[in-house]
């Protein structure tokens, strides 16, 4: 994943502006939880959530995998 680009965040950006809806816990899990969502193949998904058990904990890693659960099956079908 390619980092973002340095911008001020009081720049007019809607999705950037101080105390917008990006500077969530909901939002980052959000767009993480897209990302895996997102990654082709299920050996690879499962490779990415074993990193996160490891660096985060059983927790963490369980409610990214139901937030990315709901999505891949709402845009997969």
């Amino acid at each position: 994943m390619k980092p973002m680009p340095a911008h001020d965040p009081h720049d007019g950006c809607p999705h950037c502006v101080a105390g917008g809806y990006t500077y969530s816990e909901a939002y980052r899990l959000e767009c993480e939880a897209r990302h895996v969502a997102a990654i082709p193949s299920l050996e690879a998904r499962r490779a990415y959530m074993r990193g996160v058990t490891k660096k985060r904990g059983e927790e963490e890693a369980d409610r990214l995998r139901a937030v990315a659960t709901g999505i891949f099956y709402a845009t997969r079908g």
